[in-house]
Order: C-alpha cells, then structure tokens, then sequence
C-alpha cells in the first residue's frame, strides 16, 4: 500500500467485500498483478490488476502475506 502510494478501498465496497468473504472462508484469492516502481526516480509501485484482493487483506490482517507477480518496465 504505501510503495504504491493509494488508500485502501471502503471495506463496503462490493469486490473488497467479495474477497473479505473468500479470506474468511480459508479460499485463495488469485495473485495480483504489480510493475515495480522507481523510488530514484520518485515513481510508485503500479498496482496493475487486484487492487481490491489486496484492500480486502489489509482488513483481514494489514500484515498478511499477498500472492503476487512483480514485472519492471524496460529501461
């Protein structure tokens, strides 16, 4: 959350809640999709795909482990 520089979602809103559910229920949630940032160049982490899988994880536990893929962008 922070390398990205976003705030979490509404724990309301309807795919945070959606995947609140599944994470009570013991189901994975599918990896989320990230391109690494540049901290050299003062550019965040983009959070590409699953945004929400990770907002509803912070509710869960803020320090819960998150399956995720890390891509950089070509130089």
């Amino acid at each position: 959350m922070r390398a990205s520089r976003l705030t979490v979602l509404p724990r309301e809103n309807s795919h945070v809640a959606g995947d609140f559910k599944k994470i009570k229920k013991g189901k994975a949630l599918s990896p989320v999709l990230l391109v690494r940032g540049d901290a050299t160049h003062d550019l965040p982490l983009t959070v590409a795909d699953g945004f929400h899988r990770i907002c509803a994880s912070w509710y869960r536990d803020e320090n819960i482990p998150i399956a995720c893929r890390i891509v950089s962008l070509p130089s």
